[in-house]
């Protein structure tokens, strides 16, 4: 004797919702995932760390400014970040409100670049930073040192 069709219909339910479940749980995780690594795969590119780090300096977060600098730039962070007061660019539609520039040149096993950032909504803001030396360590950039860096509000 033959099982009738409705029998296998409710474990045919189950598992393609239980199926349906682990695609929806996957997604975000893997948006999770690229998410926290995004960071370091690109610290294989000494503009981007460079423009990261002073980008991290001007709104004063400070697990992104350690990252990427090497351990004994901490102090010298922990000094900014008390005295500094983060400033952000409010969002304008207008793209001529805001400059960017960032420049940077290889020498050797290190690299130095140069950073500009300026925003014009409320108010005018500009910040720079002459000079971001970068060496290679275990593959990935890291700052070791900076100058000249002007803030005008």
């Amino acid at each position: 004797m033959e099982e009738p069709a409705n029998n296998r219909q409710p474990y045919s339910c189950v598992k393609s919702c239980i199926i349906s479940l682990a695609v929806i749980l996957s997604c975000p995780m893997g948006v999770l995932i690229l998410a926290l690594i995004a960071p370091y795969v690109h610290q294989h590119d000494y503009i981007y760390v460079g423009e990261k780090f002073a980008q991290a300096l001007m709104h004063n977060n400070l697990g992104l400014a350690r990252r990427f600098t090497a351990p004994s730039q901490w102090d010298r962070i922990d000094i900014w970040m008390s005295t500094h007061e983060p400033f952000r660019c409010p969002l304008s539609w207008d793209f001529d409100d805001y400059r960017l520039y960032s420049t940077g040149g290889l020498i050797e096993e290190g690299s130095s670049v140069s950073f500009f950032h300026s925003c014009w909504v409320d108010e005018y803001y500009e910040f720079e930073i002459e000079e971001i030396i970068l060496r290679r360590h275990e593959g990935r950039w890291q700052v070791v040192d900076w100058s000249g860096v002007r803030e005008t509000r």
